[in-house]
């Protein structure tokens, strides 16, 4: 018998301990092995009939060895529970010998089941426990019962107070051996041994060592993990990307947007862009609405005086309007630096022209996309006219004024064979049928997502009265591109990111709308301020499958029949997934946040609400 190196010393003092404490007896605790799936392979139409058959002819005749044999022992039936026993004796080398005959008559004479013969483990532990009427508690009980749970079919353990006497007592064909140090739920670290019995050809348990066992089992767990994980991963994505590309995760996605917009660090000021913004106060001074083109001309060669690099007029001049139409538009032929607007037609609305005699090649649209919701995300930069449009503009104002402040700045402008807008050497990002969160959207035109500059009041602004009676600066108007346009409530009004509630008082006047624009597109190349680049499909499909699967992952760590823990684990892989998203938008990237959310969830909730499909669902010993 062998129980370890340089061991001697420390079992002599724990068989002193065993033979003087007060009544010690051996507690043994027995259990079947995989009783649940040899119910489950019996036969039966229910449970019920399944369970029965169980009863009459594997477990009662497993019961009548036990309790048969118990007598001649000196050992007795403290409880039961299940399939297995609670049994007390009073001497530890006859519960050994009872093991040993129990597991014996299991070998030669076996109990079949639709698995092979009935297997049995059987653990001891000597101590003295506290005695509760016929039933014992204590820690003593909880050693026994933790030790069970670490044997596999045919073997017997033992605990090192249990291993002493048996080895003192050398008894011929039993050999010990030392297993290793276990940690057993609740009582640390312990000591565990295996007894074998050997006798001619015969040898119980026939296989190897527990730890190969255990080994072989964790295996075989491990890769049920990953295969279960793996399965609930792809399916839970693959309903994640189908909702995605029928659209109906999208008004979600759009709003989730919109909050990160509001989130990122504001930014400063674009000294290039000035915004001239015609207020009810404007008109009430003035004594006209709307704006005559006199007061119109006006307005723009006052400006030109202090040498503004750009002017875009957001107002529609295509019906004259009082006295002096056709000084404005010789001084629009005169003034290759002034542009304006018209409008396309649409399904129900005829369009707008362009103000009569004025330069074509100095005229773009006026027309936006807005979302369902009502908030204007995209900017359209260039676009097909419809055929009967009275607005022949391809190009939008923003993109017009933008595109030629970039040209005079020396910067290089040019298309692609796939039409895409390239300005000097950046090819701005377009949005396709499915990009990013849109997936249900009219993509007709070359559309990207707008970069607002936030908060709103980045773009320069100052009233047209404030222009007309010499407030302004000089300075402020010098090199810059002016937009011209009305602000006033009813009129042109957009909601935009920053409008979290969707409130009149919210909403934006379109020529700051268009400033924005103007912005996004020049400090874009000039200053490399990102253009938000929407992942493509292929993308958002490897972005929600790997943080699906790397999130069951992370909450399968520290797993167990306890799930306190998911909780705090689900609120921090929201944490970075937020945050993470956030520094990507930031940078210009922009990743499914709600999709992925949701396919955490579901994928989680999965995990914990279907057991046979837990990959984490290991008893703890």
């Amino acid at each position: 018998m062998s129980l370890g190196p340089h061991r001697s010393d420390r079992f002599t003092l724990l068989l002193r301990r065993v033979t003087m404490s007060s009544a010690p007896i051996t507690l043994v605790f027995t259990d079947l092995v995989a009783s649940t799936e040899v119910k489950n392979h019996l036969p039966g139409s229910d449970v019920t009939a399944r369970n029965q058959h169980y009863l009459t002819h594997i477990l009662n005749p497993h019961r009548q060895r036990v309790e048969d044999s118990l007598p001649a022992y000196g050992g007795w039936v403290v409880n039961t529970e299940g399939d297995g026993y609670f049994l007390g004796f009073d001497d530890a080398i006859m519960a050994a010998k009872w093991a040993i005959a129990l597991q014996l008559s299991h070998v030669q004479d076996p109990i079949p089941t639709p698995l092979g013969g009935l297997q049995v483990k059987i653990a001891l532990h000597t101590g003295s426990p506290l005695q509760d009427g016929n039933d014992y508690i204590g820690q003593e009980v909880d050693y026994a019962a933790r030790l069970v749970g670490l044997g596999e079919g045919e073997r017997t353990l033992l605990s090192e107070m249990t291993a002493v006497l048996v080895r003192n007592a050398q008894i011929k064909g039993f050999e010990l051996y030392f297993q290793g140090e276990y940690t057993l739920r609740g009582l640390g670290s312990v000591p565990v041994y295996e007894l074998v019995y050997r006798q001619g050809e015969i040898q119980v348990p026939q296989r190897g060592p527990i730890g190969y066992e255990r080994a072989r089992q964790a295996a075989a767990r491990r890769r049920r993990q990953w295969l279960y994980g793996g399965i609930s991963t792809l399916l839970t994505a693959a309903l994640i990307i189908g909702l995605q590309l029928l659209g109906v995760l999208q008004p979600f996605e759009l709003k989730a947007l919109d909050v990160f917009m509001r989130l990122r660090p504001p930014e400063s000021a674009d000294s290039r862009v000035l915004v001239v913004r015609v207020t009810e106060a404007d008109f009430q001074a003035l004594g006209e609405y709307p704006l005559s083109d006199r007061t119109v001309l006006q307005l723009l060669q006052t400006l030109n005086a202090h040498q503004p690099r750009l002017i875009g007029l957001d107002l529609y001049r295509d019906i004259p309007q009082g006295e002096g139409h056709g000084d404005l538009t010789d001084y629009w032929r005169q003034h290759p630096e002034v542009y304006g607007v018209c409008k396309m037609s649409s399904l129900g609305d005829v369009g707008i022209a362009p103000p009569t005699l004025a330069p074509a090649e100095q005229m773009g649209f006026a027309d936006v996309v807005v979302d369902n919701d009502q908030v204007l995300r995209r900017q359209l930069l260039v676009q097909t006219p419809p055929p009967a449009s009275p607005c022949t503009a391809a190009y939008s104002l923003s993109a017009l004024l933008a595109l030629h402040y970039l040209n005079d700045a020396g910067k290089t402008i040019a298309f692609t064979e796939a039409d895409d807008l390239v300005l000097d050497g950046r090819r701005v990002p377009r949005l396709t049928a499915h990009s990013g969160g849109y997936h249900r959207f009219d993509a007709t035109g070359y559309q990207m997502v707008l970069n607002y500059r936030l908060p709103i009041e980045a773009i320069p602004q100052v009233t047209a009265q404030a222009v007309l009676t010499g407030e302004v600066h000089p300075e402020d108007i010098r090199d810059r591109i002016v937009l011209i346009g009305v602000d006033q409530e009813g009129t042109d009004r957009h909601f935009t990111p920053d409008s979290f509630a969707q409130r009149v008082d919210q909403s934006v006047a379109g020529v700051i709308v268009q400033a924005q624009m103007v912005s996004h597109l020049v400090s874009g190349v000039l200053e490399g301020r990102p253009w938000i680049r929407p992942l493509p499909v292929w993308g958002n499909s490897l972005w929600v499958t790997a943080w699906t699967g790397i999130s069951l992952l992370l909450l399968g760590l520290g797993r167990g029949k306890d799930r306190r823990l998911w909780g705090p684990k689900l609120l921090g892989i929201a944490v970075v997934l937020c945050g993470s998203s956030l520094i990507l938008l930031v940078l210009g990237l922009w990743v499914p946040v709600v999709p992925t959310a949701i396919a955490i969830m579901l994928a989680s909730a999965g995990m914990l609400t279907l057991p046979s499909l837990d990959p984490w669902n290991d008893e703890s010993i």
